[in-house]
């Protein structure tokens, strides 16, 4: 399922029809070495799939960890 908008940019996603735009849909996976399977991928825009900073914020937020690094902090 695609969604409305980019988990990681919050920009509206939108199909193209031929050359993918940087608000196109693009499937990432969060952990690479367990493939493109259910549960272990997300629907992103293109430019947040080729920004490593915005893809690691985001998969550590979906773990999780972002909260755990905050408290850890202060």
């Amino acid at each position: 399922m695609i969604p409305a908008r980019c988990p990681a940019f919050d920009i509206p996603l939108e199909r193209s029809n031929g050359v993918a735009g940087e608000a196109s849909p693009s499937i990432v996976r969060i952990e690479p070495k367990l493939g493109y399977v259910r549960g272990n991928i997300i629907v992103v825009s293109a430019k947040a799939a080729r920004d490593p900073l915005a893809r690691t914020l985001l998969f550590k937020a979906l773990k999780g960890e972002l909260k755990t690094e905050a408290q850890g902090a202060a």
